[in-house]
């Protein structure tokens, strides 16, 4: 794909900015013209050059660089780019990804986003998003994957985002820092100016915020743009761009949440209780701890003070009369830094899309089972350089092959659940929900035909960073459509990172009135998963059910995934 064409954002026959004045002559789209007459232009002298310069200076300056060898183009009867240009004074470019955060429809994927970097100090994050102005969830993603949303394309001050982000959604905020010259760092933002105010779809799948930022760094090199068809994440972004080597270096604002988290790993409940009442107090006082965990006390103790100061639970004097005798306490350790490089990076996470093959057996069948997500993940999944164990489902179909026939066994609108370890001092609450198709009964080995809304809440722990444990209760509507039920449930799990790139997971199960029939039932399942590399793995397990119904009580499966 050539520059022209990154910078008209033309992907084959598909036009990503729909707003026909993004052609400058006629509207038309048809590129070769485009760049013919837009060079004829640049060329000559009129007023049209003028008008041209002034509304597609990212082009005027690329043409001139490549037709005219200069790269310098007179903007200065440009006003409103020229208040532009001083506005954001770019003088270096970032890209920023706020991690995922799960409550929130429209950021339960993180978000990523460019950032213009000004020598006086200015920064301006750029932002593509869509708005979520309704809980129904069905619709959201209809109006999202099918009909998209009206998208807005917005230059705003850099610490809103940061403090959006980071303070009010708890998110941990990486900035790759881009190794641009002076005329790519001129032509990227030259060409933020062309998208003001254009109309720009925004489909969950294939045009969100991932696919624009990597749409616009493709003016840099065409190479990274992804085909229109890519089910892309911003996720995904930020491993792209960082295998491109754009980047010369990162930076990570952590949330106060994730720093609680992190460096109180090492505490007991008890410390974290007294160090959270000194604190209140502002009578901090020497507590025991080894000169191994000081640095991470120190860390922690700081965070904490910041927590209760932005909580409202202490007063400026307090926080500063607390904070003095940090510093004096750990005065060795205050040059000192904590590298959290490596540790929950999202480069090092799993793809967001995976497909898996499981072979199935009891006493009386056998069958596969072929499912795909294209997007996210499952708790049985190697999480750790993820936020918390979550799983997350977006239009996922599972299929059911017998020696007889293929059927449509599952399928998942929309699917979270998360197992947030509970925090004495920060809390943190667990638990699950789904709308999903169910067309076949693998326990009784038949068609059937429900769908199911299904949420529970519970709470998780955490004694050390490999073993978490939880429980929670639930409940689904189910109906087949002549009828409809409620079912309860009631569940125990644990997950655990064993040796060798192995997790385990294991639950326990009470349901009651299964299928409407007004009995309960006991299911028992494990699985482990075994991470061959960080693009495949391999699945084995068994399931234990006394179901009075299920054809058979004990089933053994083993299966292969792929991420992508």
């Amino acid at each position: 794909m050539s520059i022209f064409n990154a910078l008209v954002h033309k992907k084959g026959a598909n036009q990503a900015v729909q707003d026909s004045g993004f052609f400058f002559f006629t509207g038309s789209n048809v590129l070769e013209v485009e760049l013919r007459k837009s060079v004829e232009i640049m060329l000559g002298a009129s007023q049209i050059r003028a008008d041209f310069i002034c509304e597609f200076p990212a082009r005027a300056l690329w043409i001139s660089k490549r037709f005219q060898n200069t790269d310098t183009v007179d903007f200065s009867h440009c006003e409103a780019l020229e208040y532009y240009l001083k506005a954001v004074d770019t003088n270096s470019i970032s890209i920023v990804y706020a991690s995922e955060n799960l409550v929130s429809p429209s950021s339960f994927m993180g978000h990523s986003f460019l950032k213009l970097n000004s020598g006086q100090g200015r920064e301006h994050a750029v932002s593509y998003f869509t708005d979520v102005d309704t809980i129904n969830i069905p619709k959201l993603l209809f109006d999202s994957i099918v009909t998209g949303k009206q998208g807005h394309f917005v230059v705003s001050p850099y610490l809103e985002s940061k403090r959006f982000y980071g303070q009010v959604e708890a998110r941990n905020i990486y900035e790759y820092h881009l190794n641009l010259s002076d005329f790519e760092v001129k032509l990227l933002t030259l060409h933020l100016w062309e998208l003001k105010e254009r109309r720009i779809d925004y489909y969950f799948h294939s045009h969100n915020c991932a696919t624009i930022t990597l749409d616009i760094l493709g003016i840099i090199e065409p190479n990274i743009i992804q085909s229109h068809t890519a089910w892309l994440t911003p996720l995904d972004v930020v491993k792209i761009v960082n295998n491109s080597q754009f980047v010369s270096h990162s930076t990570i604002t952590p949330s106060l949440n994730w720093q609680l988290r992190t460096y109180g790993l090492q505490l007991s409940n008890m410390q974290k209780k007294t160090y959270f009442q000194q604190l209140i107090k502002g009578n901090l006082q020497k507590l025991e701890h080894t000169k191994k965990d000081e640095l991470f006390v120190s860390r922690y103790l700081a965070a904490l003070n910041r927590y209760l100061l932005k909580e409202l639970k202490i007063s400026k004097i307090v926080w500063q009369k607390n904070q003095a005798y940090i510093d004096d306490s750990f005065y060795e350790n205050k040059g000192l830094e904590i590298d959290v490089g490596s540790f929950k990076n999202p480069l090092n996470r799993l793809g967001d899309s995976q497909a898996s093959f499981s072979f199935h057996a009891n006493s009386t069948q056998s069958y596969l089972l072929v499912n795909a997500i294209p997007a996210s993940h499952l708790v049985s999944d190697d999480n750790r350089h993820a936020f918390s164990e979550s799983s997350l489902e977006l239009i996922s179909p599972t299929v059911i092959i017998t020696k007889d026939e293929v059927k449509l066994d599952e399928f998942t609108l929309y699917g979270i659940s998360q197992y947030i370890p509970y925090d004495p001092i920060i809390g943190g609450v667990s638990g699950y929900f789904s709308l999903a198709y169910s067309g076949f009964d693998s326990s009784r080995f038949t068609t059937e035909s429900k769908a199911l809304a299904v949420g529970g809440l519970g709470v998780s722990m955490q004694p050390m960073p490999a073993f978490q444990y939880y429980g929670t209760i639930g409940t689904a509507v189910v109906t087949d459509i002549k009828r409809a039920w409620f079912e309860t449930k009631l569940e125990a799990g644990l997950i655990a990172y064993l040796k060798g790139n192995n997790k385990l997971n294991l639950s326990a199960m009470w349901r009651f009135n299964k299928n409407n029939l007004h009995q309960s039932n006991m299911e028992i399942e494990f699985q482990n998963t075994y991470s061959i590399d960080a693009v495949q793995a391999i699945l084995f397990g068994a399931k234990y059910t006394n179901w009075s119904q299920a054809k058979s009580k004990v089933s053994l499966f083993t299966g292969y995934k792929i991420y992508f």
